[in-house]
C-alpha cells in the first residue's frame, strides 16, 4: 500500500519556550476584580508575536498548573525552558503587581519586577506595564522584544471587565452555556464603547 505524501516545511527554531502560568489574584476589596486576566491577556498578546519565543497553549497551561505542581515540575511536563508567574493585589488604597521569569529546569527567578499604582494607573496604562514586562523579559533571554500590537482598547471599566469575563468564560470553562453566556458579555462591551476595536 502507498500512503501520500505530504509537503513538509522546516520548523520554526525557538531560542525560548514560555509558559504563562495563571496569576494570583488576592482582593481585599471585593466585587469584580479582572485585572490579573487583563495583565495576562496583555502579555500572552505580546509574547506570541516575538521571534525565537514558543509560548504554550493556555488550556494546557492551566491543566498543569491546577495539580499543584512545583515550579520545575511544571516546566518539564510542559516541556518549556520558562515561565512567567505573578499575582495582583488589591487594596483599599491601591494595586501591587508583581511578576517574575522562572527558569524552568532549576526554578530560580532570573528577573522580578513589582508594580504599584491606583486602579486608574493600571486601567490607563495597562499597555505600558505589559510592555515594560515584556521588555524586560526578553532583555533575560537574550531577545528583541516586537513593537506592541495596533490595538485599539477601551477607556471605560465596565467595557473592559465585559470583555474579560467573556473571554474567560470561553477559555476556562467551556461548554456550550458558557461560551454562548460569553459571547453576550463580548458582544455588551462594544455597544457601551463602539470604538473598542479588539472586542
Amino acid at each position: 500500500m502507498r500512503f501520500p505524501s505530504y509537503r513538509t516545511f522546516n520548523s520554526v527554531t525557538h531560542e525560548a519556550t514560555l509558559a504563562l502560568l495563571p496569576f494570583a489574584q488576592i482582593d481585599t476589596v471585593g466585587g469584580n476584580f479582572f485585572l490579573a486576566d487583563g495583565i495576562i491577556d496583555e502579555l500572552s498578546t505580546r509574547l506570541v508575536g516575538i521571534q525565537g519565543i514558543a509560548l504554550a497553549g493556555r488550556t494546557s497551561v492551566n491543566a498543569v498548573a491546577a495539580k499543584g505542581r512545583m515550579l520545575t515540575e511544571i516546566a518539564g511536563e510542559l516541556g518549556v525552558s520558562h515561565l512567567i508567574e505573578g499575582e495582583v493585589r488589591r487594596g483599599d488604597q491601591d494595586i501591587e503587581a508583581r511578576v517574575a521569569l522562572i527558569d524552568g529546569q532549576a526554578g530560580a527567578e532570573l528577573w522580578s519586577d513589582r508594580v504599584t499604582g491606583s486602579i486608574e494607573h493600571y486601567f490607563d496604562g495597562r499597555k505600558v506595564i505589559g510592555a515594560n514586562i515584556i521588555a524586560a523579559t526578553c532583555s533575560a533571554l537574550g531577545l528583541t522584544a516586537s513593537p506592541a500590537p495596533s490595538r485599539k482598547m477601551t477607556r471605560d471599566r465596565e467595557a473592559y471587565a465585559l470583555y474579560l469575563q467573556g473571554r474567560a468564560m470561553i477559555q476556562r470553562i467551556g461548554g456550550r452555556r458558557s461560551t454562548q453566556k460569553g459571547l453576550e458579555l463580548y458582544q455588551q462591551a462594544p455597544e457601551i464603547d463602539p470604538e473598542f476595536a479588539e472586542c
